[in-house]
């Protein structure tokens, strides 16, 4: 699995699928997810509503939070949970409850950094910006081998 960071957001490589965090422009034949709600472009591969949807064998699950969406993304390999703000209690347990554990946390714009962990257990952290003002290797590139997952936090620049 590979991760780069890309305008905004950031671009995952998972075995030949790429997915699209929060990219400017949604890019056109990829899976993008955007965190803002926006009804007018919410279809083919373009996810930013709350729901379950499944696309070349990814399971999706959007959640809506106080202003935005988080989304778990599940393969047979990896869980990973993308949040671009705090979030709610009610969510947290949520997400929880649909998941148990996240393998890896891509997070932007968060402050409760310490309890989301606490609560989902995940073991890589990366972040998007500094405002968890957690200590994190600086890379412009992530390589992660999904079957031998270190606990380490990182800042994509």
């Amino acid at each position: 699995m590979e991760i780069k960071k890309i305008d905004s957001g950031c671009e995952i490589k998972l075995n030949e699928t790429k997915i699209y965090l929060n990219p400017d422009k949604p890019i056109k034949d990829s899976v993008n997810i955007l965190s803002d709600i926006t009804k007018k472009i919410n279809f083919d591969k373009i996810f930013n509503l709350p729901g379950e949807y499944e696309v070349n064998s990814f399971y999706i699950k959007g959640y809506k939070n106080l202003n935005k969406i988080v989304y778990v993304i599940s393969t047979r390999e990896t869980t990973i949970i993308f949040a671009d703000e705090d979030l709610k209690e009610d969510i947290i347990d949520s997400i929880y409850n649909d998941f148990k554990e996240i393998d890896i946390a891509i997070l932007q714009n968060i402050k409760n950094f310490e309890k989301l962990k606490d609560r989902l257990k995940f073991k890589v952290e990366i972040f998007l910006d500094k405002s968890s003002k957690i200590k994190a290797e600086k890379l412009d590139k992530i390589k992660l081998n999904l079957k031998k997952l270190e606990e380490k936090s990182y800042l994509l620049v």
